[in-house]
């Protein structure tokens, strides 16, 4: 079980060094005449929001990792990852698709781990 919290805080902090602050979205989404950046979002009128998931921090990260793992829909993770374009940016839609390869990577070593350890 230790093993698992070990991976599950390496996981994260490498979650967080790619994606940290990148899960930020405008509530306006893509409707409204704005920039894509957060200040030009709250120029607006909207509110620059956070996904309920995200790799902000290490309890976050790990949390996000824990979600991943456990396979509950870890590919909407994915595609928050692969929208994500900078921190305080609007997410473009599948902006770094190769960022697939690191959801992917940790839902592997998860389902190899949990299903090694039962």
């Amino acid at each position: 079980c230790a093993l698992g919290l070990i991976i599950m805080v390496i996981a994260g902090v490498l979650g967080m060094n790619l994606f940290g602050g990148m899960f930020w979205s405008c509530s306006l989404g893509d409707v409204g005449d704005f920039s894509g950046t957060k200040a030009g979002c709250l120029a607006a009128g909207g509110e620059w929001q956070n996904a309920p998931f995200n790799f902000d921090n290490i309890g976050q990260a790990s949390v996000s990792v824990f979600v991943m793992s456990t396979g509950d829909n870890w590919q909407d993770l994915m595609w928050q990852g692969t929208d994500a374009t900078g921190m305080d940016k609007q997410p473009l839609e599948r902006n770094s698709p190769l960022s697939a390869f690191y959801f992917v990577a940790v839902v592997i070593l998860a389902y190899f781990f949990w299903a090694n350890l039962f």
